[in-house]
């Protein structure tokens, strides 16, 4: 693997780390009521969609399970349609698509090394 690999692999185990832990215990009322949580968390979920991007064609066709198009779209409705984002979309891929591409990543040898 690439040295560039590896760091936007680090990049997106880090943010899908601080995602899941930021929503951990909280509900989605309290998500929602949260500004500065529901912010950072897109940021995160923005920073695995461009490190998503930004990965080889190499890297990725390892884990070809993983939706790669709908990670970079994310990021692109992040950044450029933030007004039509939903917080119900946010919550529920921060909850479930979030951990679950962490699982995905793993299974498919895509770690980054240990720190």
């Amino acid at each position: 693997m690439s040295e560039g690999d590896t760091l936007r692999l680090s990049d997106i185990f880090d943010h899908i780390d601080y995602v899941s832990g930021a929503v951990a215990g909280k509900s989605f009322a309290e998500f929602a009521a949260d500004r500065e949580l529901y912010q950072s968390v897109a940021f995160s979920l923005q920073v695995i969609g461009e490190a998503s991007n930004n990965l080889s064609n190499q890297a990725r066709d390892k884990a070809a399970e993983v939706p790669w198009p709908k990670i970079i779209a994310l990021r692109n409705r992040i950044v450029h349609g933030y007004f039509s984002l939903e917080l119900s979309e946010i919550w529920r891929i921060a909850t479930k698509d979030a951990p679950h591409l962490k699982t995905q990543l793993m299974a498919a040898g895509l770690t980054p090394p240990p720190a």
